[in-house]
């Protein structure tokens, strides 16, 4: 491919460039003081980092898909830029606090939160599905950590061990989606995909399990029956604040990419697809409505709500 059909675009990735800079800035900060028994001076300049990257993603937006049609900046992935930052504003200042009355005084909370944001904001700009694959991954990794970070009891590892097996299986699933649809399309571009499934009948089946792997590996992400079974353990081991932005911003996350994903790739298999999500959306609302009323523990209840 010519060099000039990359659209090598720099200023279209500002947002996650800016995220990725203040992530590593307080990396730094954190090194020089970590020894230290308050991160607040790092927890102030997450917030204030963050604030400042607002209206960089905002008001920023690109039609044309940028290297090789990897990543748009349209005003799809700004309006979830803008989601991301606002819960990670939200996530470090409850966060203070909640360290400080812990005794969790680990700098690294931070930078592994901007890590998470960075991740979800490269998905919600994915074009490609390997691009998308590489920011899921990045923003799991950050969440397998922030989740076994609390320190008390054997429930922050048992909620952080379920969430990396189940999260690691529900990738290789994902995964094998991607395989399969790239093997009847030919790219893993998402425009291309759709331009090249013209055509294709709906009951191929290496399509059917593409589309199906793929349904299978995002609804594991937003907590869908019957891929909810981490949700209730690893929201009660959490620390709170990572608790609120896992319901938050990884859900956002994943409704972001099941959007353009879906809606790119995949418009002419709409009735197809449209009616596996009807089934799971009835199937998780019912059994997250009923297995909230048993539950005793306001977080675990809140997890049920989070899957209804």
């Amino acid at each position: 491919m010519p060099l000039a059909d990359l659209n090598i675009n720099v200023s279209a990735l500002i947002p996650q460039i800016g995220v990725a800079v203040l992530a590593v800035v307080v990396m730094v900060i954190d090194f020089f003081t970590g020894r230290t028994r308050n991160n607040s001076a790092i927890a102030v300049v997450s917030i204030l980092g963050l604030i400042g990257l607002l209206p960089m993603a905002y008001i920023y937006g690109d039609p044309d898909p940028a290297f090789g049609g990897m990543l748009a900046a349209d005003a799809f992935s700004s309006f979830f830029n803008v989601v991301f930052i606002l819960a990670a504003i939200f996530t470090v200042f409850i966060s203070m606090e909640y360290l400080q009355r812990m005794g969790m005084h680990k700098g690294e909370y931070y930078y592994i939160t901007l890590f998470a944001t960075l991740g979800m904001m490269v998905m919600a700009a994915s074009n490609d599905l390997l691009s998308l694959y590489v920011g899921l991954e990045l923003m799991a990794l950050s969440f397998y950590v922030l989740v076994a970070m609390k320190s008390l009891g054997s429930r922050p590892i048992e909620g952080a061990v379920k969430y990396f097996v189940q999260g690691a299986l529900s990738s290789g699933i994902l995964l094998y989606g991607i395989s399969f649809t790239y093997g009847i399309a030919g790219s893993t571009n998402l425009v291309e995909i759709a331009a090249n499934l013209k055509g294709v009948e709906v009951t191929s089946p290496f399509l059917l399990l593409g589309i199906t792997m793929t349904i299978a590996g995002f609804a594991f992400k937003i907590a869908a029956f019957p891929f909810h079974v981490w949700a209730p353990d690893t929201y009660e081991g959490a620390p709170t604040p990572v608790t609120a932005f896992l319901s938050v911003g990884s859900k956002a996350a994943a409704f972001a990419v099941f959007l353009r994903v879906f809606t790119v790739a995949f418009p002419a298999f709409q009735p197809e697809w449209s009616m596996i999500l009807w089934v799971l959306a009835v199937a998780t609302m019912l059994y997250g409505s009923v297995a909230a009323i048993s539950q005793r523990d306001i977080i675990r209840m809140w997890a049920y709500r989070s899957i209804t």
